[in-house]
């Protein structure tokens, strides 16, 4: 019990110091490893325990039962096994599977993984949610002026404006170069416009990139499930429709979308050109 900083008899016995000093997500999980070596089972179960010194750390805790003559379990043998190393790295690599190395926002495959899980709850309650489409405008004009190391510098400050504008239940991704997707779970229209026209305020404001000032827009399209589509697929698109349709209003806005959208593209010839925009989508791809 050295690992964890106390006595097997302070964590376990007549006082159950654990349930105080376990972390609060794991309690539930020791109680029913308690519960089972209780009935007399041996068990064991991955916990996070406040260390007196180094805070909370994960350990392997194998518990197992302590049996007088008649077969009562009298008491709860216990051995933790400091397991927090590997938990950091596990840690790190699930970041480097789901998180953008840049900016630390999730990337495509947690945005997809998120989409899905939104999309179930959605449909089981029933309820709205909003998928919005962020394109930077014209940042490759910052790469080619000031340099691709001054473009990331940019596409983390953009990164954390992003995430200090949305509320705290809602994710903004990063999809891919300078594009990104943000989903609002129970939300209004007039709740989306107000977060998007706080976005472009928020990121429009100039920058300090290699003691210089530059200024950016982004231009921002909606869609809401399940009024413009009931797959997710269908949701990024009409999303990204939108964004477009903002694009070719003059940049720096946003637009939620609407069927008129596509007339207006038929109508004014843009329909080709706007289908293979589309089709070169990263998130179209396999």
């Amino acid at each position: 019990m050295e690992e964890t900083g106390y006595s097997g008899m302070e964590l376990f016995g007549p006082q159950q110091r654990w349930k105080t000093l376990i972390h609060a997500e794991d309690r539930y999980k020791l109680l029913e490893a308690e519960n089972k070596v209780l009935r007399g089972l041996s068990t064991q179960v991955e916990i996070r325990l406040k260390h007196p010194e180094q805070g909370f750390k994960w350990f392997a805790a194998r518990l197992r039962p302590l049996k007088d003559q008649e077969g009562n379990v009298t008491q709860i043998a216990a051995h933790f096994v400091d397991i927090n190393g590997f938990k950091q790295k596990e840690e790190q690599l699930r970041k480097m599977a789901y998180y953008d190395e840049l900016t630390s926002l999730p990337n495509r495959k947690m945005l997809h993984v998120h989409l899905q899980k939104v999309l179930a709850k959605s449909q089981r309650h029933q309820h709205t949610f909003a998928v919005m489409f962020i394109d930077i405008d014209d940042f490759k004009q910052v790469n080619d002026t000031l340099g691709h190391e001054a473009g990331d510098q940019l596409l983390k400050l953009i990164a954390r404006r992003m995430e200090a504008s949305i509320r705290q239940e809602d994710i903004v991704a990063r999809l891919a170069g300078d594009e990104f997707v943000a989903v609002f779970e129970e939300v209004s229209q007039e709740e989306v416009k107000n977060i998007a026209q706080r976005l472009i305020r928020s990121v429009s404001a100039p920058y300090q990139i290699k003691e210089q000032k530059t200024k950016i827009s982004l231009t921002i399209g909606v869609s809401f499930y399940p009024n413009h589509g009931e797959d997710l697929f269908t949701l990024l698109d009409r999303a990204d429709q939108a964004m477009y349709i903002a694009k070719k209003k003059g940049k720096n806005r946003f637009e939620l979308y609407d069927d008129k959208l596509m007339q207006e593209l038929k109508e004014s010839g843009k329909l080709l050109e706007q289908f293979l925009h589309y089709f070169r989508r990263e998130y179209r791809k396999p």
